[in-house]
């Protein structure tokens, strides 16, 4: 079996561009006893990659993420041929696996996409960093930065089906309108043309009670201020895109391990990593019906400039 595969080919410097990746097409062979073979249909580009890029992920190896696809050979008894499943095995036209790590879905109950979004990490990152890290109580002040990508505006939706108060800021004109015309936002701000402190003391001149973080810099910095903080106010932090697309300061790194420290004993950090989390995020998320998702679907590897672009700024 030949299989087109995208690989790391060199170290991104700020956005990754098309020209970090090659495309090879390798015989992955046959599945074996035991083995399923799938074909992908989605894969997903998210925001961690960036900084797993700079340093973590070998050269001239296939890209790892989440996919989405179909199982096409079936030798294992778990799994029947045209099951859809989700994996972490990379971006490659087909994966063979022996089943650890595949996670069959309902295509019936959601849009296929959708388990790779609302259904998939960032639904469990904004839903576990919400409503468990963050012991978010109806009606409650939030603010969500880079409220525009996956996570942030699965996080926003969620607050106002409950009622909150949700601030968002985003990174161009047009996702500060949308947040507001289309995802209901009570306020926005573009992070890049406004001051920080300044919209949230106009948005919230009572305070915050939560801040959802996905960018740090002069957000974080702004959320630090006692005049915006509420007597019971908590943290809980997502994505960093600002880290991911730049070099980080020593500042951002110092913010970053303080929130990394509390992981496992205090609200900081949103927890994907917790299993237990996962069960209770997919029944919970069913409830959030109205949720939208934000991220843009591209089709084909050759897209892959656009899909970095759109996904981190």
């Amino acid at each position: 079996m030949i299989s087109k595969e995208i690989h790391l080919k060199s170290r991104p410097t700020g956005l990754p561009a098309a020209a970090n990746f090659t495309m090879v097409e390798r015989d992955i062979g046959e599945p074996g006893a035991g083995e399923i073979l799938i074909q992908n249909h989605y894969m997903s580009v998210d925001p961690y990659m960036r900084g797993r890029m700079a340093m973590a992920w070998p050269l001239d190896e296939v890209m790892i993420g989440g996919a989405l696809g179909k199982v096409v050979t079936s030798n294992n008894p778990s799994f029947q041929v045209g099951d859809y499943v989700t994996h972490g095995l990379g971006w490659r036209e087909y994966a063979i696996s022996n089943g650890e790590g595949v996670n069959q879905i309902d295509p019936e109950l959601a849009p296929l996409s959708a388990y790779l979004g609302v259904m998939g990490m960032p639904g469990l990152t904004a839903y576990g960093g919400l409503l468990v890290t963050g012991e978010y109580k109806p009606g409650e002040t939030v603010f969500v930065s880079a409220a525009s990508g996956a996570v942030g505006s699965i996080v926003g939706q969620i607050a106002k089906i409950h009622g909150s108060t949700v601030i968002g800021s985003a990174g161009s004109d047009d996702k500060v309108e949308m947040l507001k015309a289309s995802l209901g936002f009570d306020h926005a701000f573009n992070y890049k043309t406004a001051d920080p402190l300044t919209e949230l003391r106009k948005a919230a001149p009572e305070g915050i009670d939560i801040y959802f973080e996905n960018v740090g810099g002069p957000q974080l910095e702004a959320r630090r201020h006692r005049y915006l903080l509420r007597k019971r106010w908590r943290t809980t932090a997502g994505s960093r895109t600002d880290a991911y697309a730049s070099i980080w300061s020593y500042t951002d790194l110092r913010h970053d391990f303080h929130l990394q420290r509390r992981r496992d004993s205090d609200p900081g950090t949103a927890q994907p990593h917790r299993n237990d989390l996962q069960t209770h995020h997919l029944e919970g998320i069913c409830g959030f019906c109205f949720c939208r998702p934000t991220s843009p679907i591209f089709d084909g590897y050759e897209s892959l400039d656009q899909v970095w672009g759109s996904e981190i700024q």
